[in-house]
């Protein structure tokens, strides 16, 4: 399967400032963890940090490589946490549903054929009055 990344032409300044913010805040969190922690990666983190902080503000426009490279990698992140969320849904939720419907005998989409010779098998609707709003808002 081929992913396709929608790349976009330009970032503009206010998208660039808005990463360089999240990712002080993200790294500013990890490092600050890292730091209670005592682990040995805590500074590195919190001088990212800053350098994000210091770059968003004085120079945005030299973060659009590491904007562009943060997106595609969030991008192919997506699909990916996308499908195994599917996945998991279907298996561990409809699967079973499924299972127990037919445990149960029921046909709720009315897809048996019936057992005895009938001469069509389409379903008459109740009466209802179609009103000119209906039809404009179908929705």
């Amino acid at each position: 399967m081929k992913i396709q990344i929608p790349w976009k032409k330009s970032a503009t300044v206010k998208e660039l400032r808005q990463f360089a913010l999240v990712m002080t805040g993200g790294l500013g969190v990890i490092g600050t963890i890292a730091l209670l922690k005592g682990r040995p990666a805590a500074p590195y983190l919190l001088a990212i940090a800053g350098l994000f902080l210091l770059l968003g503000i004085l120079f945005p426009k030299i973060l659009r490589w590491p904007y562009a490279l943060w997106m595609a990698f969030a991008f192919v992140l997506g699909q990916i946490v996308t499908t195994i969320i599917l996945t998991l849904l279907f298996f561990l939720v409809m699967t079973p549903m499924g299972l127990l419907m037919r445990l149960l005998g029921k046909d709720l989409l009315q897809k048996r054929w019936k057992k005895v010779e009938v001469s069509s098998y389409w379903m008459q609707r109740e009466d209802y009055t179609v009103e000119k709003d209906r039809l404009l808002r179908p929705y």
